[in-house]
Parts: C-alpha cells; structure tokens; sequence
C-alpha cells in the first residue's frame, strides 16, 4: 500500500506524462523537467520503476493464484 506522498506524487507524474512536452504556466520549462525538480528523479526513470513494480505484483499475485 502506497503512503499518502507516494499516492501524491504518481498523480503528479500522471499528469506531467500527459504534459510532458509542454511547457508550464508559471515558468518556462516543461511539466517533465518541473517532475525532476520536485521529486529529484526523471519522469522517465519514475515510470519505469513504477511499471516494474506494478509487473512484479501482478506476477506474484498470478503466482499466488496458481497455487491455489
């Protein structure tokens, strides 16, 4: 189970991936670089960690089933 900032910052890494090319309101970078700043990780990097987690769950969760 995710803590209430790690909820928080995938949220956040959500909308910057959609946004990730364009540039914010208030300062002229991009929502991917603003990502970086804020959580000190690319966006590139944070979704690929949070895709391999998400792979390494559902498999032990078949795992699981299997021995059922």
């Amino acid at each position: 189970m995710q803590s209430l900032e790690e909820e928080r910052m995938t949220h956040f890494a959500r909308f910057c991936w959609r946004n990730r090319t364009k540039l914010t309101p208030k300062r002229n970078i991009t929502w991917g670089r603003l990502f970086e700043e804020m959580s000190g990780e690319s966006l590139d990097s944070f979704a690929r960690r949070k895709q391999d987690e998400q792979n390494t769950s559902q498999e032990s969760s078949s795992e699981a089933r299997e021995k059922v």
